[in-house]
């Protein structure tokens, strides 16, 4: 949707073109010049419009799953962070106009039943079909030690479970900054630019 946001600042911009080549008057002006550059706005802006009412992807969004290999104890300061960072990853996708999110809880008691959503030989793609979505969102963290974590997004397609997009960020340190900086890494480098 990266397209749309740059297609609106381009209709603004042909819209202040309007008034600067009427001088402010209604009409178009009477040199040549005046009226293609202004056909020509006129042009950008309608194209812009369309462009814009184009709709975001809707989106399933089953979960980040946290995996622990550093054989040290879950603390509710993790379990927490894994929900933040799920507040998170939502918001600034939203934020961003990339996805438009499904309501997933008619399925979340079957999501549950899964150890790890993001890995589940293509459970997610058929959760999000099942939602009427276009793609399936899911994550990982894991976790090495109290040093060493990586967090991973995974989208894939409802249709094909093929992977159309996401990413990953290595983390040092298991904070909330570190955790909050992963997700806001992934969604700006990775996610925005697919």
């Amino acid at each position: 949707m990266r397209l749309c946001a740059d297609l609106q600042k381009l209709r603004a911009a042909a819209l202040r073109a309007r008034v600067v080549l009427t001088g402010g008057r209604r009409g178009i002006g009477s040199g040549p010049m005046n009226k293609a550059l202004m056909i020509a706005a006129l042009a950008l802006s309608a194209f812009a419009t369309a462009a814009a009412a184009q709709q975001a992807p809707r989106a399933a969004f089953l979960g980040i799953h946290f995996l622990d290999t550093s054989l040290g104890e879950r603390t509710t300061a993790e379990a927490e962070r894994v929900k933040r960072a799920e507040v998170l990853l939502v918001e600034k996708l939203t934020e961003a106009g990339r996805f438009a999110f499904v309501d997933a809880a008619p399925v979340a008691a079957e999501v549950a039943r899964y150890d790890n959503i993001a890995h589940c030989n293509g459970c997610d793609s058929d959760f999000a079909r099942a939602l009427g979505a276009d793609v399936a969102i899911t994550g990982e963290i894991q976790k090495t030690s109290n040093l060493i974590l990586s967090m991973s997004i995974f989208v894939r397609d409802a249709e094909s479970g093929a992977l159309v997009g996401g990413g990953s960020a290595d983390m040092r340190g298991n904070t909330d900054e570190s955790w909050s900086r992963a997700v806001s890494y992934i969604v700006r480098n990775r996610m925005l630019t697919q």
